[in-house]
């Protein structure tokens, strides 16, 4: 039965029709004790597979570093260009038996070693900074917002800013199009090279009176749930900065 549920859940992030233009699924994982080499080999043989390579999108494994009580330890993150792209790649493994194989060689693997948590899907819709694939520790901050457009607004006119067109990094807000009962409705993600370009950055930000009166902006329209801290272990695929163009 977890089998089943994990080869459900990962299939369904690259063939569940939910909205247009680019997107991401997240399934993540409490992957046992030292058990982390196994899921990365079983992961990167499949990207690396005939099957793996004719994925238009980008595969990323990262490992939680502090999510609080959230059980798992690492997360598939599968970035796509377009619903239609995905749906395609989803109908040819359930169609092609090669494929399938391989996919199913993935999931036996990885499920001897994990237990699925939660899986969650997103549609961007709105980018900002200088996309770059040595991005690899990000913040995800899980929000409500009672006024959307006044979110996005926010975060455009701080981006726009003379201090905001400093920030080293990239920012996506994106909508949560599933989530299960009782997420938050958008999820603002920030990716830095290092923790120590992130520490630098929210040093010099914290000395900023635009800075702050965005952090104001957001507190009155939207309600916040609460910051993940992740980095990025394994990267598949195409170059994210051609997938979320």
């Amino acid at each position: 039965m977890r089998k089943f549920a994990i080869t459900f859940a990962l299939l369904s992030s690259f063939a569940m029709q939910a909205s247009a233009g680019p997107g991401y699924e997240v399934t993540s994982f409490a992957v046992d004790s030292m058990q982390e080499p196994v899921f990365v080999e079983a992961l990167k043989e499949f990207a690396e597979s005939n099957t793996g390579n004719d994925y238009n999108g980008t595969i990323i494994l990262q490992r939680h570093d502090n999510d609080g009580a959230n059980p798992a330890t690492h997360s598939i993150v599968a970035l796509y260009p377009s619903m239609a792209v995905s749906e395609a790649y989803g109908k040819m493994i359930q169609g092609d038996k090669a494929a399938l194989g391989a996919w199913m060689k993935m999931v036996g693997k990885i499920s001897a070693v994990s237990t699925m948590t939660y899986t969650s899907r997103f549609a961007r819709i709105g980018s900002w900074g200088t996309m770059d694939d040595k991005d690899s520790v990000w913040l995800s901050y899980s929000i409500t917002a009672k006024d959307a457009a006044s979110v996005y607004r926010a975060i455009d006119g701080w981006m726009k800013s003379d201090m905001g067109k400093q920030f080293p990094g990239q920012l996506h807000l994106a909508g949560v199009v599933a989530a299960g009962i009782g997420g938050g409705t958008h999820t603002v993600v920030v990716g830095y090279e290092s923790m120590a370009e992130m520490e630098s950055w929210a040093a010099k930000a914290s000395s900023s009176a635009g800075f702050l009166q965005l952090l104001h902006t957001l507190s009155v329209v939207s309600e916040i749930h609460g910051i993940n801290l992740a980095t990025d272990i394994a990267r598949f695929g195409k170059s994210a900065t051609t997938v979320f163009k």
